[in-house]
């Protein structure tokens, strides 16, 4: 085949690719994953203090890392726990003041700014999987809330029609609860059995399939939550 190139562009041109092949590609941004448990106490661990069971996974986060012995939050409740966690705000401020339930007309508020919004504008994946009790109307739901994906339930797992799962005694007022993949009910009244086991396998799958890319995931876990 003949040289569309004149030698010298040839040289150059290989000049060119070696400066480039020896330079370093940009550093990574880390990846972030935040794990938010429902209704565990700090000593349900047993590197707290837990002794009828054993906890070496999560206890080995901590001997790897930093292990928090003095720490506050502004409320022990659901949604303004995590209206807190998510916007770094007080939850009055956050407009998310008490624990909704499906048949709330609120949540949080379009207006407010979200840890994944934050971490989309700076080129990261974001996903949500879990619980997250923020509204479950559409506008309230992670993906509009700077989440690509989320799968999981809407709110807490004993808001359910089902007595199995909510023993309370308004428990047939509620609706068919949903499981949620974005913005649609892939299933209603799903066995709770395997919630822990699906929301662990789907945040796998999240970190395999973006494992390349810098990303940020929010696990929040319905367990163990009642009717445990």
């Amino acid at each position: 085949m003949k040289n569309r190139f004149p030698s010298s562009a040839c040289l150059a041109l290989i000049a060119l690719l070696g400066v480039v092949s020896c330079t370093p590609p940009p550093e990574r941004l880390p990846n972030v994953i935040v794990i938010f448990v429902d209704d565990m106490g700090y000593t349900d661990l047993s590197s707290y203090g837990a002794t009828q069971w054993q906890t070496p996974h999560l206890d080995r986060l901590g001997s790897e890392g930093v292990r928090f012995t003095n720490f506050y939050v502004p409320t022990p409740a659901c949604s303004p726990s995590r209206a807190a966690i998510l916007t770094g705000r007080y939850p009055l401020k956050a407009g998310v003041r008490e624990v909704l339930n499906p048949r709330s007309l609120r949540g949080l508020p379009e207006i407010e700014t979200t840890a994944a919004e934050l971490f989309r504008d700076a080129g990261y994946r974001t996903g949500a999987i879990g619980k997250w009790h923020l509204g479950s109307h559409p506008v309230f739901l992670p993906t509009n809330h700077g989440f690509d994906s989320w799968f999981g339930l809407p709110y807490s797992n004993d808001m359910s029609q089902l007595s199995i799962n909510n023993p309370r005694s308004h428990a047939a007022n509620w609706p068919a609860i949903p499981l949620m993949q974005d913005t649609t009910a892939v299933a209603r009244e799903p066995d709770q059995r395997f919630l822990t086991q699906w929301y662990t396998e789907e945040a796998l799958s999240f970190i395999e399939e973006y494992r390349e890319e810098s990303f940020f995931l929010y696990l929040a876990h319905s367990m163990p939550h009642v009717p445990l």
